[in-house]
């Protein structure tokens, strides 16, 4: 795996295809079978991101398409449901969400097929598993063995707990059992690049695409302490398999400046359109500093990178200087 930043400018699914070769990503083509009767060759869980269809906010359907392309063998796409993936047709609050499932799951199918996602899926043969919907159904992994996967890769690293390192133990009980089968893949956090114009504006790093696999639709009670529930989601699933952290501008970018054309509810934004950028690192605290610094941001000082360094791993100074000296430079 690729130590230290390394960027990439990508046009098409050979130049993504070449990138992750040398981000030290395996490609090989699909065999005819695995020992186990299933499709031979690699296999990827892709952690996407579709908060909501806004303007330039989601992994869109060119891009996963790009993604998808380079990428042989079996392809899941994972993702938590989301308050916000909607028509807007109504408007959910924490306290409906239960009575509201089923319009909650209508509203997933309307927004695969509104986007064209789910006709990507379904062209390149990819699965689509919703965490949110294997919760509801109880078909998740035993809390204990999660605790332990936990422990045994994490224990008291950063300052955690070793004998509870989360603080939210019910991520402990949200893993769907489903990716046990996918506990050889290669994990792909998919992360939208999604940058502020100065250090203390609102962002949104790689680090925390992570959190949409919290599998609440409507997450606003875990941003009361919005960094340690970031690093516990992240704990989990990076006990549980091997997570290859990806920031993705191929399309399009999103930059949070005050005077922006669209607004959320924490800031507004423009879309910078024909990027062509493509991040990895094998470290996600380092890879948010990097692809910052890239465009003259400094992010070293925000309350989520000083909480998840020391649990995984510090960002170098000196690499993050290599890899962006020939930098973008700001939009």
């Amino acid at each position: 795996m690729q130590a230290g930043p390394l960027f990439g400018r990508v046009t098409g699914p050979i130049d993504l295809r070449d990138f992750l070769g040398r981000a030290g990503i395996v490609l090989r083509p699909p065999t005819d079978t695995r020992p186990d009767g299933q499709p031979g060759g690699e296999r990827f869980v892709i952690k996407v991101n579709w908060y909501a269809p806004l303007p330039g906010y989601y992994t869109s359907a060119r891009t996963l398409d790009l993604l998808l392309s380079a990428l042989p063998g079996e392809k899941l796409v994972v993702e938590g449901y989301s308050h916000a993936r909607n028509d807007g047709s109504r408007r959910l609050f924490a306290s409906q969400v239960d009575r509201h499932r089923d319009w909650i799951r209508a509203q997933d199918r309307w927004f695969l097929q509104h986007t064209g996602l789910g006709e990507v899926l379904d062209r390149h043969g990819a699965r689509y598993l919703s965490v949110t919907e294997e919760l509801w159904s109880g078909r998740t992994i035993p809390a204990q063995e999660v605790r332990a996967a936990v422990r045994a890769r994490f224990g008291a690293a950063g300052g955690l707990d070793a004998g509870d390192p989360l603080r939210h133990p019910e991520f402990y009980a949200c893993i769907p059992a489903a990716l046990l089968e996918w506990r050889d893949a290669t994990f792909l956090n998919f992360a939208k690049l999604k940058l502020p114009k100065t250090g203390d504006g609102p962002w949104s790093p790689p680090l925390k695409n992570i959190f949409g696999l919290v599998p609440d639709p409507d997450r606003h009670r875990y941003h009361r302490d919005l960094p340690r529930s970031i690093i516990d989601i992240n704990l989990v699933y990076r006990s549980l398999f091997t997570v290859v952290d990806l920031a993705e501008a191929l399309h399009e970018m999103l930059w949070y400046h005050p005077a922006g054309r669209h607004r959320v509810a924490w800031g507004s934004y423009d879309v910078l359109e024909g990027r062509g950028l493509v991040a990895c690192d094998a470290n996600p605290v380092e890879l948010d500093v990097a692809c910052a610094e890239l465009f003259g941001i400094d992010l070293r000082h925000r309350d989520l990178v000083r909480a998840a360094a020391p649990v995984f791993g510090r960002w170098d100074d000196e690499a993050i200087a290599r890899a962006t000296r020939d930098g973008e430079g700001t939009p």
